[in-house]
């Protein structure tokens, strides 16, 4: 279970750097009273979004587990594989977002400022689930620990209290911000104006240096797990 939690959790914390659903919900938190409704149709937009997504991936590697389990070599090759070519992708990916893009970042604070016009909790809940189901970064990162976790052999009990360790952390960005602004009070929102300022300025670097530093760490893991003759 060691061993599990030690793929889950930096990759859960990796699939947490979404800053537009960050920005957001701090920006929903931030309106006036009352707001609790609105957060909570944005949180489970974007649990729905990585149930459904996390269901799919489940749903394939659980068809090819027993495949894979009859050929070891095939089934350790699946997952040192899919971490190197994951871990790759991320590393050319991370490029982009660390280039220049002034404009591209002030264009994605006005729209989530737009976004706010309309505050009916439907369009919430639409609006993070359609964020969160096109975020191809954190979902390819997610990868390799839904991939661990079906072939863990853990038993259901541990694998599902391993899925909801990763969704806690990948979600962080939804219920963070509602847990701050409703029990820290005044300094909880003076740390969410900061967090989002400082977001909103960093936006496309922080991306960039989360694809970085997992496309590393799938790199290194991936490589580690080879099978070896």
């Amino acid at each position: 279970m060691l061993d599990l939690m030690l793929t889950v959790i930096p990759l859960g914390i990796a699939a947490a750097f979404t800053p537009m659903l960050l920005g957001l919900q701090i920006l929903i938190v931030s309106r006036p009273e009352p707001w609790g409704r609105q957060a909570l149709a944005f949180g489970l937009g974007g649990f729905a979004a990585f149930a459904l997504v996390g269901a799919l991936f489940l749903s394939g590697f659980a068809s090819l587990r027993p495949l894979l389990e009859l050929r070891q070599a095939a089934g350790a090759w699946t997952g040192a594989g899919l971490r190197l070519v994951i871990g790759v992708g991320l590393l050319l990916g991370s490029i982009y977002f660390f280039r220049p893009h002034p404009a591209r970042q002030k264009e994605i604070e006005a729209g989530l400022r737009r976004y706010l016009q309309d505050g009916s909790s439907r369009m919430f809940f639409l609006l993070a689930f359609a964020l969160s189901i096109k975020d191809v970064s954190s979902f390819a990162v997610l990868l390799p620990a839904l991939h661990d976790i079906v072939f863990s052999g853990l038993g259901p009990a541990r694998e599902v209290a391993a899925l909801l360790v990763l969704a806690m952390l990948a979600l962080l960005p939804l219920w963070i911000p509602p847990f701050l602004a409703r029990l820290a009070g005044p300094t909880g929102r003076l740390f969410l104006h900061r967090l989002f300022q400082f977001t909103m300025r960093h936006q496309l670097q922080l991306v960039g240096a989360m694809m970085l530093v997992a496309g590393i760490y799938l790199l290194a893991t991936g490589w580690h797990t080879i099978p070896r003759p």
